[in-house]
């Protein structure tokens, strides 16, 4: 086939031309409108049909959980254009990020922030070392572009993200005053590295959580609670896990801790 002709689209069958076009590992093609259906960053050229159908179906679930999530909201406005970011910092640890190109895609692509760190073919993603907040906001990265003249054309603040498919830069032209974008860098990289010493608490809480509830499963036992008494104490203990989760439950003080209800 020639440079200007035309292909199918192998989700619609529309057929378009190279400008409306990305082209798979398989050898098939995606039109533009299909491309907007799936992540935005993701890179479509490293994939093949089966699995861009498969991040179609993902980010259709991710879109639910976007608009179910309590996010605060970061934003730069200017020229009629838009760079936001979201965040969950203070509960579930999620975030998503809207710039003037992912705003064409249809849905919102919900990050993790325990996979803020650059990729390692190395590490095991179930089996992450820690890291600490100066070592995730070191990796969080404000850089200058130029031009082929030496002209400063955009500045670009990078996202590392545990996957080596997926590339997380927000572009921003000369306009953005250097000083505002400056304030949004710092915000975006304090939420995701403090997001480290929350997630830390939120273990511990969890551990000590779950030896409280054996201690209270095995106290009703002793007290003759029976089967209904360990049950009521396992019950309470998973809700207690599932409110830690969701950032309902936080880490008390020394003199909550001391003087404190139980619970």
């Amino acid at each position: 086939m020639g440079l200007f002709s035309k292909e199918a689209c192998c989700f619609c069958g529309k057929e378009v031309g190279v400008m409306s076009r990305s082209k798979l590992t398989s050898g098939e093609y995606v039109c533009t409108e299909c491309k907007y259906l799936t992540n935005p960053f993701l890179r479509l050229d490293h994939m093949n049909r089966e699995q861009v159908e498969a991040v179609m179906k993902e980010m259709e679930e991710s879109e639910q959980k976007f608009q179910s999530i309590e996010f605060r909201k970061t934003a730069i406005q200017r020229n009629g254009k838009a760079w936001i970011f979201y965040d969950s910092w203070t509960t579930t640890g999620e975030f998503a990020v809207v710039t003037p190109e992912t705003a064409k895609y249809k849905y919102h692509c919900v990050l993790d922030m325990d996979l803020v760190r650059p990729f390692d073919k190395m590490l095991n993603a179930d089996r992450l070392p820690k890291l600490t907040v100066s070592q995730v906001k070191e990796s969080i990265t404000l850089t200058e572009k130029k031009d082929a003249s030496g002209n400063l054309s955009e500045r670009v603040l990078h996202i590392p993200y545990f996957r080596n498919d997926m590339n997380i830069d927000m572009h921003f032209p000369t306009f953005v005053p250097e000083k505002e974008l400056g304030y949004f860098y710092n915000s975006v990289a304090g939420i995701l590295s403090r997001w480290v010493e929350k997630s830390a608490t939120r273990q511990k809480m969890q551990v000590d959580n779950m030896s409280r509830t054996i201690g209270d499963a095995v106290m009703a036992a002793v007290k003759g609670e029976g089967e209904e008494g360990i049950a009521k104490a396992i019950e309470q203990g998973l809700d207690k896990s599932q409110a830690i989760d969701e950032g309902k439950v936080k880490k008390k003080g020394l003199l909550g801790t001391l003087f404190g209800k139980k619970g």
